[in-house]
């Protein structure tokens, strides 16, 4: 059953609330208080954030996200967050730090020792397709979407193309209150399941890379990803029905 049929691929892959510029860790109002519009916001803002965890978790760092990571005002926004970037960079320099960060990431997440994919099944199961792998499969059919970067070669329960489906069904929970659809009770509840199902265990992965990172880029995405996930778990927990 798909629990909406509303569609948000128009926020895809660009991500238009990632280019929304109001602090993603601002206080939400009170339910009693809020307008819809009001409701409509830290879905949007949020739905940014988890878009830009999704793709730096998914795969090493490369020459396209990085210059769009350095345009405003989406270099303001991740290093609002607690991003690091460093300055901006002259082009023989852009391909030897990307060769950093490929290393890094490969070494975290790749192999071919000393490495622990952040993938949810190995985390909790110690091997690939697990449970999770499954449940992810579930949640897909009720948003009616599946990331396009899901295939083969990458694990459904990979912790990037969590993130990614926590964007999406943000972006699906903005645009029903912004329409005042008959989903924007429903959607809320499914959001905050599938972010305790399969986006909150993220805080191990996100601390361990903080420990073992050898880059600056790497440990500051932990600590990103820690730290937007501790918000999430307050902010979700008080946000009602919204």
């Amino acid at each position: 059953m798909v629990v909406t049929s509303l569609q948000a691929d128009s926020l895809f892959p660009v991500a238009e609330a990632f280019f929304d510029t109001r602090p993603p860790f601002k206080q939400s109002p009170a339910v009693t208080e809020a307008s819809a519009e009001d409701w409509s916001k830290p879905w949007e803002s949020w739905s940014g954030v988890c878009w830009l965890l999704g793709q730096l978790w998914l795969r090493e760092l490369d020459e396209p996200t990085l210059r769009l990571l350095n345009q405003q005002p989406v270099r303001d926004l991740y290093l609002q967050v607690g991003g690091w970037l460093p300055p901006p960079l002259c082009e023989p320099s852009v391909d030897s730090w990307l060769e950093q960060l490929g290393e890094d990431y490969c070494r975290l997440f790749v192999g071919p020792r000393g490495h622990r994919p952040p993938v949810q099944s190995v985390w909790q199961q110690g091997a690939f397709e697990g449970q999770a792998a499954e449940s992810m499969e579930q949640y897909w059919r009720l948003l009616g979407w599946k990331p396009k970067t899901a295939g083969p070669s990458v694990p459904v329960d990979h912790l990037g193309l969590q993130w990614l489906t926590l964007a999406y069904g943000m972006s699906l929970c903005h645009l029903a209150w912004q329409k005042s659809d008959p989903s924007r009770e429903e959607l809320p509840h499914l959001v905050r399941a599938f972010y305790r199902d399969h986006v909150a265990w993220g805080l191990e992965p996100a601390q361990w890379v903080q420990e073992h990172a050898q880059t600056e880029f790497y440990r500051h995405l932990g600590q990103v990803t820690a730290g937007f996930l501790q918000h999430l778990n307050e902010s979700l927990a008080s946000l009602g029905s919204a």
